[in-house]
Order: C-alpha cells, then sequence, then structure tokens
C-alpha cells in the first residue's frame, strides 16, 4: 500500500488539476451542445437581436420581464449575420469562464470544486441551455473573485454589481445584496474615497438602468396577470429543492441536503454579519420572487443555490484566520458534530452528489434524444426547398413557430394568423398574449382568407388540423423521440387553392 500510494496521489493531482477539469469540462459540454436543439426561448433572443431596431430593443424587454445585458451581449454578431450556433459557442465560452474563475480563485476544499464542475447547473442548465443566467452565474463568480480588493479597485467592482443587476432579475436581487453589503462596509470603516463613491455609484446607476428596461408598459398588463395568476404557496421550498438535490422526484431522504443546508448556512454566517445579512437579504427577496411573481422549472430556482455559493465563498475571506474550508481534525463524533462547517461541508457533497448524478442523466438524454423538434422540421423544410422565398409560412403560434424559423436560412418571418401580420421573434405584448389563444381552426382560416392570392403556402402548427378536406395536405410530421420541450412536436401543410 505504501509503494502505491505516491502514484495514487500523483493520479489524484493530475485529475483534480483545474486545466485538466476545464478540458473535461469544455468536452463534455461542447459534444452536448453540439447534439442540443434550441426551444423557443433561446431561439427568440437571437432573432430579436437580428431582427429589431432601438424603439423595439426597449419595447421588447419592458414586456418581456427581462433586462438586456444578454441581448446586447448577442446584437452584433445578430445584426452582422453570423451563423445561429454563435449564441452557443458564446454561451459556452462563458460557462467555461465561470469555472475557469471557480477554480482558480474559491477557496473551497478541492473535493468541492471538482463536484461543482460537475454540477447539474453548471455542467448542463446553465451551460447548454441558452439563457441569460450562465452570464449572471459569471459575473457572481468575478465579483467573488474580486471581493477581497473591491475597496482596491472599486470602479472594477461597481461596474461588475451593475452589468449582474442587468442580467436577469434573480441576480439582480442577489446584486442588491451585493451592494448592500459593499455600502454597510464603507460606512462602517468609513472608506469614502472619491473612487469608492464612484464604484457604489455605479451600482445604483445599474439599478436604475434595470428599471428602465424592465418596468412594464401598459401593453405588457396581460403578461402581469399571468404571472400574478402563478403565485405559489409551495415556491420556497420547491426552490430549495430545486436547488440543492434537482433530479429527486419523490419525497425521501434526497431532498432533505437542501434544507440541512440552508439550515447549517445561517448557523455558520451568522459569525460573520456582512455574509449573514447577504444570505438572509438575497434568500428573502428570492423566496419573495417565487412566492409572488415567477417560478417553474430548475432554471429559475437555481439562483438559490448561488446565492448559497457566494456567501460559502467569501465567508473564506472574512475567517481565513479559522482555516474556514480547510479539514478539521477531531478527535470523536460529538467534537465532530461541535463544527457547523464540517457538517455544512458534508451535506454540501451529499447535495452535489445528487446533482451531479442528475446532470449526467441530462447530458445523456440531451445527446441520445431531442430538446425540441424545431430542428427536424427545419431540415425536412430546407431539403424539400419549402424555405425559399416563393413559399408563405404561416405559423399557427408565434412562440413555437419562431423556433422553426430560427434553424432556416431564407426565410426570415412567418405570417401569425393570431396578430394579422409576418414577424420573427415574439413581441411579448398584450397583442402576442392573445395570439396565442386562438383556435388552430380559427388560425387556419384567417390565413386561408388573408392569403387567398398567394401561391405556394404552407402552414406549420404543433397539434394536427382536423379534418379539412381538400383544403389541406399534410407534408410533414416531425417524429423525432422528444424528452424535453413535449409541446414542440410540429405539423406542416400545404394549403390549397
Amino acid at each position: 500500500m505504501k509503494r502505491i500510494m505516491p502514484y495514487l496521489l500523483n493520479l489524484y493531482s493530475f485529475l483534480s488539476n483545474k486545466y485538466f477539469l476545464i478540458l473535461v469540462y469544455l468536452f463534455l459540454t461542447s459534444i452536448t451542445a453540439f447534439n442540443h436543439e434550441l426551444w423557443r426561448d433561446e431561439a427568440d433572443v437571437w432573432l430579436f437581436a437580428r431582427d429589431t431596431n432601438f424603439t423595439g430593443f426597449f419595447e421588447y424587454l419592458s414586456n418581456s420581464g427581462h433586462p438586456g445585458l444578454w441581448h446586447l451581449l448577442l446584437l452584433p454578431f445578430a445584426k452582422l449575420n453570423f451563423p445561429n450556433y454563435t449564441i452557443q459557442i458564446l454561451h459556452l465560452s462563458i460557462a467555461v469562464a465561470s469555472i475557469y474563475l471557480l477554480l482558480s480563485y474559491s477557496n473551497f476544499p478541492k473535493y468541492i470544486q471538482i463536484l461543482l464542475v460537475f454540477n447539474y447547473y453548471l455542467l448542463y442548465e446553465y451551460a447548454i441551455v441558452c439563457r441569460n443566467y450562465s452570464i449572471g452565474v459569471f459575473l457572481m463568480f468575478a465579483i467573488a473573485a474580486l471581493y477581497p480588493k473591491r475597496f482596491e479597485r472599486p470602479i472594477l467592482y461597481g461596474f461588475l454589481i451593475f452589468l449582474l443587476c442587468n442580467t436577469n432579475l434573480y441576480c439582480s436581487i442577489i446584486s442588491s445584496g451585493i451592494a448592500l453589503i459593499y455600502f454597510l462596509e464603507m460606512i462602517q470603516e468609513k472608506k469614502l474615497s472619491k473612487s469608492i463613491l464612484l464604484g457604489f455609484c455605479l451600482t445604483l446607476v445599474g439599478a436604475i438602468v434595470l428599471l428602465v428596461q424592465v418596468f412594464p408598459n401598459p401593453e405588457s398588463g396581460e403578461h402581469k396577470e399571468i404571472f400574478a395568476s402563478m403565485r405559489n404557496s409551495m415556491a420556497v421550498p420547491i426552490s430549495i429543492i430545486y436547488s440543492f438535490s434537482p433530479g429527486a422526484l419523490k419525497i425521501n431522504y434526497q431532498i432533505l441536503p437542501g434544507f440541512i443546508i440552508i439550515c447549517l448556512s445561517l448557523v455558520v454566517f451568522f459569525r460573520t454579519k456582512i455574509v449573514f445579512i447577504f444570505f438572509v437579504w438575497s434568500l428573502s427577496f428570492l423566496f419573495l420572487f417565487y412566492s409572488f411573481i415567477y417560478i417553474r422549472s430548475y432554471r429559475h430556482a437555481g439562483f438559490v443555490l448561488f446565492s448559497f455559493l457566494f456567501a460559502y465563498w467569501i465567508q473564506a475571506y472574512y475567517r481565513s484566520e479559522e482555516n474556514t474550508f480547510k479539514e478539521f481534525a477531531f478527535k470523536s463524533v460529538k467534537d465532530y458534530l461541535r463544527k457547523p462547517l464540517v457538517l455544512l461541508n458534508l451535506f454540501f457533497v451529499l447535495s452535489l452528489l445528487t446533482s451531479t448524478k442528475f446532470a449526467f442523466q441530462e447530458l445523456r438524454k440531451d445527446i441520445l434524444f431531442s430538446y425540441s423538434n424545431a430542428k427536424e422540421m427545419a431540415e425536412f423544410m430546407v431539403a424539400n426547398k419549402y424555405d425559399s422565398t416563393k413559399n408563405t409560412i404561416v405559423a399557427h403560434g408565434a412562440d413555437s413557430g419562431k423556433t422553426v424559423l430560427f434553424y432556416l436560412k431564407n426565410t426570415k418571418e412567418f405570417y401569425y394568423p393570431g396578430i394579422d401580420s409576418f414577424g420573427s421573434y415574439n413581441h411579448w405584448d398584450k397583442k402576442a398574449w392573445n395570439s396565442e389563444r386562438i383556435k388552430l381552426e380559427e388560425a387556419f382560416l384567417i390565413a386561408k382568407e388573408k392569403l387567398k392570392d398567394r401561391s405556394d403556402t404552407l402552414f406549420l402548427t404543433g397539434t394536427p388540423l382536423s379534418d379539412t378536406g381538400k383544403a389541406s395536405e399534410l407534408l410533414y410530421q416531425t417524429s423525432k423521440r422528444n424528452e424535453f420541450i413535449k409541446e414542440e412536436e410540429y405539423y406542416l401543410y400545404r394549403l390549397n387553392p
């Protein structure tokens, strides 16, 4: 055993090397991204960036409820007609940069770093699905990495908080907690130089810019009503389970680590009041947001985990003299139980093991099966030359139709009967919301009437038409096994004169 021990240690050192971990991470995510079919929420932002104008930029954001940093980042690539997979390359690059920051600057034990790299959110949800969440994670990690020098480089620190505030509303909440503890330390430690005050002012400007973007206008009233109807009394436990035990389908022991982690965190962080204030502030407002505004899936709930991670990360800065993240020596189980941080690490590892298992399940499923069948439909249309200027394509719903449009090369817009106009992305206003409620047969009749003078008209829908006699002909029905966005199955008809 003594002879092989050095070899085992060398092997562990090699496998835990940050550059090796980054390469493994890049390999796994690249394969998955290559096989990942984008769905409507991913496609919509690219089409918006490609087709919007200056006025439309702010109208879209106020209706959608999202700040526009991710949209702004995509804008030059989409406007310059880069290939649509650019969105995946850019998104994956941000995810890899986040892993680099985690492995280079966090003070977590190596085994926790490794498990975090292959955590569900970092390996799959916020790496593969191209939304505005990955950029938020990157900025949180960048702020945590800069945290020890926040008063030495206050303008950069304030600017990062400014950017974080404008990624998504969950990160806006977390950024407010970061700005709050920055302000409290400024006052407590009397750090009031011009550069520090300017850095803090940047965080306030970030909040103002956020409000300008997402403050709802009268046309977004329907959107607000839908959110109001989704108030959820179970939002808090759901968000904790989703964050710390993704993939747990039953009420069993697997859901317990998250609740224990939250309780132990409050005990551990209480010793450092600044960290405690941030954690309680962020959790409280996230829970309020989830309960009264919106929570639907893992991607929304994951920021409970990342609030914890940020607090856990900066805790090391304040309590480094106690070897916060080092291994503890203990003589007995009783001694072990007296150290809440050791217990926190233990339950966090159990949580990460569950999360890692689920991450690889989802990677496998995304590689083997379809995320959305929009790409399959688009490939059929391109192969059969339906993606041409001579064809007029009608989509029953703008929300699902745009996903097929994203994959087409020549067709830049569909006709949407519900809003009686041509377009690409969803405007998220009252008219767009109402158009999603229009019945299939009614949309079919509108298309027949409005486009009766056009030949070569195609009708795209997510559900099959009832018997229309000779008025239509089914050209194609998607058939790939769809394991994610079940409603993005497609049927393509030709409208006969």
